[in-house]
């Protein structure tokens, strides 16, 4: 291989990550799968001309995930298949994807429409797992209400120690006790 086409394929690689990088139910494994189709590619014609199977031996996920992964890209538009998944592995076709470049770095899921609204977006969400204890589903932490009272003495000291007017109690509380 040149090392021109290595140095273009890195750039559409850095294109497309950059242009993405915004979306935030894109997780690594996207970016994986986008990453790998953008290296088995060239910069002209962004068409992938790799079997699944080498594909998924160079990045190591999974059918399942690989598979999951290309529907969420296909119905946001940045693939299409010229394949179906039968055609590939009945008669071991190599699958031609055909990359599509987002016209604009996206600030959020709203503005890439396609995605927001058609695509995977609502999907991705419906399926993510809340993050922290079972019994606290909307990952929110209560605070005790009288939390300010509990440390009003602690920031007092914090201000005392950052300005440097220390009295002798305070080294009694807090130094002391060291």
């Amino acid at each position: 291989m040149s090392d021109d086409i290595n140095i273009q394929t890195q750039n559409l690689t850095r294109l497309i990550w950059e242009r993405l990088e915004n979306i935030s139910c894109y997780d690594f494994v996207d970016y994986i799968v986008i990453s790998t189709l953008t290296l088995h590619t060239n910069f002209q014609n962004l068409k992938v001309w790799e079997s699944q199977e080498n594909m998924l031996k160079f990045n190591r996920l999974g059918h399942s995930s690989w598979g999951q992964r290309l529907k969420y890209q296909e119905s946001d538009g940045l693939i299409t298949r010229e394949h179906s998944k039968g055609e590939i592995f009945t008669k071991k076709l190599r699958q031609n994807y055909l990359l599509t470049i987002p016209s604009r770095k996206y600030e959020s899921c709203e503005d890439w429409e396609e995605h927001y609204f058609i695509g995977s977006h609502e999907k991705r969400t419906k399926t993510k797992k809340p993050r922290g204890n079972k019994s606290n589903l909307d990952n929110s932490v209560k605070l005790p209400e009288n939390l300010a009272e509990q440390y009003s003495e602690w920031l007092d000291f914090q201000d005392r120690l950052s300005t440097g007017n220390l009295n002798p109690l305070d080294e009694f509380n807090y130094f002391d006790q060291i």
